[in-house]
């Protein structure tokens, strides 16, 4: 029961760790993200940061790499989930906001407990 006990700690630990490892590269992608480098450059900063520790997933990989997505959208300030063409003007002709959302997904394939999902979400609102 002990030896069962550790392992499934260390098992949690693991995944604990990995979770941490994908919010540091959504945060070093958030940084170029803040000064509006452009999306493909984001996304680069992204898969940079993340090859070091992690096999990063291309196109139809299998789920235990680590897929990024970095998609920009232009919105209102008070409704930020609602995409409006580039240029709309808002209430109170504010102009529309730009906003990076960077995503992240990974299976942990853990040693004793179930598989699951990890995914980490991070908007960033450069305007």
């Amino acid at each position: 029961m002990l030896t069962f006990a550790l392992l499934a700690m260390v098992d949690i630990g693991l995944a604990i760790s990995e979770r941490m490892t994908i919010g540091h590269v959504l945060r070093a992608g958030a940084q170029g993200a803040a000064e509006d480098i452009g999306e493909s450059a984001v996304d680069q900063v992204l898969r940079t940061t993340a090859e070091k520790t992690m096999k990063v997933a291309a196109i139809s990989e299998d789920d235990t790499a680590l897929a990024l997505n970095v998609t920009v959208l232009h919105a209102c300030p008070e409704a930020p989930s609602t995409p409006v063409e580039r240029g709309t003007t808002c209430d109170g002709d504010t102009p529309t906001g730009i906003f990076y959302v960077l995503s992240a997904t990974k299976t942990y394939d853990a040693l004793f407990l179930p598989r699951f999902s990890q995914t980490r979400e991070l908007w960033v609102q450069v305007r």
